[in-house]
C-alpha cells in the first residue's frame, strides 16, 4: 500500500509540473524593444534655450508634441523628437556687371568645378556680382559660402571679394590685394545673417561681389572663378555623427520612486544608456542598469543583456528624428515602482552632459515641457506581471490540491 501512495504522489506532482509548464508556455511575453509610440499631451512647449555651439541640434520638436510615450505588455518607451534636418546646396543662377569683362561668366555657377569664368583685375572701380541664389523652406541655422577659385599675382592692380544681401551690409572676405591664390575651395562658414539670423528671402538675395581696381598700367593678372555656392543648414540630428557628451534625458515618477533615463554619446556613433532611481522628493540618485554600444546604426533598437533597458536612435532627414529610451516594467517594479500613474514626465537635452541625471549645467539646451511635467496613466499597474502569473497558476493549484485529497496524500 505504501508503494501505491508514493506512486499517486509522484503522479500528482508530474501532472502539476506538466500543467504549470503548459500554462506558462501560453503566456505571451512582449519584448518589444522598438515599441510603437503615441503623442503624449502636455509636452507641446519648449524653452529653446541655446548653448554655445549647440545650434539647437537637440531641439525637441514641440510643434508636433515633443515627448512621446508608448506601452506594450512588457515595457515603457519615451521618445524625444528631434527636428528634421535641412541641408541645401544653394547655387546662383545669374550674374551682373559690365566691368571687369568676364569670359564665360555662367561657368562660375554651372555645377562643374572643372571649368571657370575668368577676368583680369585691371578695371577702375570694377564690380562683377554673382546673384540670384536658390531657396528652400524651413528654419535656417547657418549659411556657409564656398568659392572655388584661383588668382595670379599682380603688381599694383588689386582684386577684392565680399558678400552682401540685396546690396546691403557688404562684408569683406578678401581685402584688396595683388597676391596670388592657389586653386582650392575657399570656405567662409556661419556667415552672420542680417539682423542676426537668416530667412530664405535673404538667401535668395545673397550676392558675391568681385571688385577690381587698376593702379597704372595693366598687370594682366587673372581671377578664375570655378564655382560659387552656399550650404544652408537647418535643424537636424544624425545618430552616426554625434558629438561626445551629447545627452538626451527623460525624468519621470512612478508611485514613490523618481526615475531618470539618459543616453550620453561617447563618440560619433557610440554611447551609453543609464537608468537612475531615488525616493520621490529628492536626495542622491542611485545607479541602476547601464548599457553601452560602440557602433550605433540609425533606427536599430539596442538592449542590455538583461533586457531591462534599451534605446533606439533615429537620424532625422526629411522626417523627424528621435531618441527613444525603453525600460522594462518589471525592472521598474524591482526598484520600487508600484503604481499605474506616471507623473512629472519631462525631457532635457544637453550639449555637454556629464552622464549623470540632470547634468549639463543650470540651463539645458532644451527642456520639454518648458516647466513642470506631463502625466500618463498605464493600462495596468506596476508590477502587473506577478499578479497575472498568480491568476494563471491558481487553477493549477486547485487541481493539484484536489488530486492530493483524492489520493489521500494531503498529509505527509
Amino acid at each position: 500500500m505504501q508503494v501505491r501512495r508514493v506512486s499517486a504522489r509522484k503522479a500528482s506532482a508530474a501532472f502539476l509540473t506538466v500543467l504549470v509548464l503548459a500554462l506558462l508556455s501560453s503566456i505571451q511575453l512582449a519584448h518589444a524593444w522598438n515599441p510603437s509610440v503615441s503623442d503624449l499631451s502636455g509636452t507641446s512647449s519648449s524653452t529653446d534655450n541655446s548653448v554655445v555651439d549647440a545650434l539647437r541640434r537637440f531641439d525637441i520638436d514641440h510643434t508636433t508634441a515633443g515627448i512621446q510615450t508608448g506601452e506594450d505588455a512588457d515595457s515603457l518607451a519615451f521618445l524625444i523628437k528631434l527636428q528634421s534636418s535641412q541641408l541645401l546646396q544653394s547655387s546662383p543662377t545669374a550674374n551682373s556687371g559690365t566691368a571687369p569683362v568676364v569670359t564665360d561668366p555662367a561657368l562660375a555657377y554651372d555645377g562643374n568645378t572643372g571649368t571657370a569664368a575668368t577676368f583680369p583685375y585691371t578695371s577702375n572701380n570694377g564690380l562683377w556680382q554673382i546673384i540670384t541664389f536658390g531657396t528652400g523652406s524651413g528654419t535656417i541655422v547657418s549659411v556657409d559660402l564656398y568659392v572655388r577659385a584661383s588668382v595670379t599675382a599682380g603688381v599694383d592692380d588689386t582684386y577684392a571679394l565680399s558678400w552682401a544681401v540685396g546690396g546691403v551690409g557688404e562684408t569683406d572676405l578678401w581685402a584688396a590685394s595683388s597676391s596670388a591664390r592657389t586653386l582650392q575651395d575657399y570656405s567662409f562658414l556661419s556667415l552672420p545673417g542680417p539682423g542676426g539670423s537668416w530667412d530664405w528671402t535673404e538667401v535668395g538675395n545673397f550676392e558675391v561681389n568681385w571688385r577690381t581696381m587698376k593702379s597704372s598700367g595693366p598687370d594682366n593678372a587673372i581671377v578664375s572663378v570655378y564655382e560659387v555656392w552656399l550650404i544652408v543648414k537647418g535643424y537636424g540630428y544624425d545618430a552616426t555623427a554625434m558629438t561626445a557628451n551629447d545627452q538626451y534625458e527623460v525624468d519621470f515618477t512612478i508611485g514613490e520612486e523618481d526615475f531618470a533615463m539618459l543616453f550620453q554619446a561617447t563618440g560619433a556613433a557610440a554611447g551609453t544608456m543609464k537608468l537612475f532611481y531615488r525616493a520621490t522628493g529628492g536626495g542622491a540618485w542611485s545607479n541602476g542598469e547601464t548599457h553601452s554600444e560602440g557602433t550605433i546604426v540609425s533606427g536599430t533598437p539596442y538592449q542590455s543583456v538583461s533586457t531591462n533597458i534599451g534605446f533606439t536612435l533615429t537620424s532625422s532627414t526629411a522626417t523627424v528624428g528621435s531618441a527613444k529610451l525603453v525600460v522594462k516594467k518589471t525592472y521598474l517594479a524591482s526598484l520600487g515602482a508600484t503604481s499605474n500613474a506616471v507623473t512629472g514626465i519631462f525631457a532635457a537635452n544637453f550639449a555637454g552632459g556629464t552622464g549623470e541625471a540632470g547634468s549639463g549645467g543650470a540651463t539645458p539646451n532644451d527642456r520639454s515641457p518648458s516647466s513642470g511635467g506631463a502625466s500618463w496613466t498605464l493600462t495596468a499597474a506596476i508590477p502587473d506581471f506577478p499578479f497575472g502569473t498568480l491568476i494563471l497558476v491558481a487553477p493549477v493549484m486547485s487541481v493539484y490540491l484536489a488530486l492530493r485529497k483524492r489520493n489521500g496524500t494531503g498529509d505527509t
